[in-house]
C-alpha cells in the first residue's frame, strides 16, 4: 500500500553570495517524502546536505521551485503561518543538541510546547512531558538539569523534544556526530523504534554511511544535485 504523501519539492534550487561569487548550494530538486519514510540525506561536507534540510523545515526559503506541504503550495503563506507549519509539522534533532544546560529536562521540552499555541494546564503538560521521556527510556531524570546528563542522554533529551508536539516529520542533522559508536547505534536504534511504531517520517542528514542503517531510501547530493540510490 502506497503511504501518504507529506511533503513534495519539485525544481527546488538555491543560490546565494558569498563575496563576490555565486554559489549554488542546490539545483532543481525533485522530492518526496511519504508517511513513515526513514529517508537518509548522503554527502561531503559542503555538498548542500543541510541547505536541503533548512529549506524542508520551512527555516530557509529557495531561490526557486515549489514546495508543497500536504498539497499546501509554502510560497503562498505568511511568515507567521509559515512558523505555525514548522512547529505543527516538524521535529528538529540538532548536532549539538541545541540544549540549555543550565534549564532541566523538563524546561528544555517544555520550549516547543509554549510555541505550540495549546491551551494545557500545568498537570497535563508534566503528564505529557513525562510520557514522551518515557518513550525515550529517559523518564526518571526529567528534573535534572541537562548539564548533569551524559552526551546519549542529552541525545534523548533531544529527541524527546522533537517528538513533543507530535509532529508528523523529524529532521535530523548529522545527530551523531558528537557520539561514540555504541551510543550513536543506541540513537539510530531509536529512531527506527519512532518510525515504525509511532509511525513519524525521518530525514536524517549524515556523512557516514554506517548511519543508513534503518533507511529504506537514500538520498545522494553532490554539489548541490539530488539523486535517490537503491536501498
Amino acid at each position: 500500500m502506497t503511504e501518504k504523501k507529506l511533503l513534495e519539492l519539485n525544481k527546488i534550487s538555491k543560490t546565494y553570495k558569498k563575496k563576490k561569487r555565486t554559489i549554488n548550494a542546490l539545483s532543481e530538486v525533485d522530492l518526496i517524502l511519504n508517511k513513515k519514510d526513514f529517508i537518509g540525506i548522503i554527502g561531503k561536507s559542503g555538498a548542500g546536505k543541510s541547505s536541503l534540510l533548512k529549506i524542508i523545515g520551512l527555516i530557509s526559503k529557495p531561490t526557486e521551485g515549489v514546495y508543497k506541504l500536504e498539497g499546501k503550495e509554502i510560497a503562498s503563506l505568511s511568515e507567521k503561518e509559515k512558523a505555525k507549519y514548522r512547529n505543527k509539522y516538524f521535529g528538529f534533532i540538532l548536532q549539538d543538541y541545541g540544549l540549555i544546560d543550565s534549564y532541566t529536562v523538563y524546561e528544555n521540552i517544555e520550549i516547543p510546547l509554549s510555541y505550540a499555541e495549546i491551551k494545557i494546564d500545568a498537570k497535563e503538560k508534566r503528564e505529557k512531558i513525562s510520557d514522551v521521556l518515557d518513550k525515550v527510556g529517559i523518564k526518571q531524570e526529567i528534573d535534572e538539569p541537562c548539564n548533569k546528563l551524559s552526551g546519549g542522554q542529552r541525545q534523548r533529551v533531544a529527541i524527546a523534544r522533537s517528538l513533543i508536539n507530535d509532529p508528523d516529520i523529524i529532521l535530523a542533522d548529522e545527530p551523531t556526530g558528537a557520539l561514540d559508536n555504541e551510543t550513536a547505534k543506541d540513537f539510530l536504534t531509536l529512531l527506527h523504534m519512532i518510525n515504525k511504531n509511532l509511525n513519524k517520517t525521518i530525514v536524517l542528514v549524515t556523512h557516514d554511511e554506517k548511519m543508513l542503517l534503518y533507511c529504506n531510501r537514500i538520498i545522494q547530493i553532490e554539489n548541490g544535485i539530488v539523486s535517490e540510490k537503491k536501498t
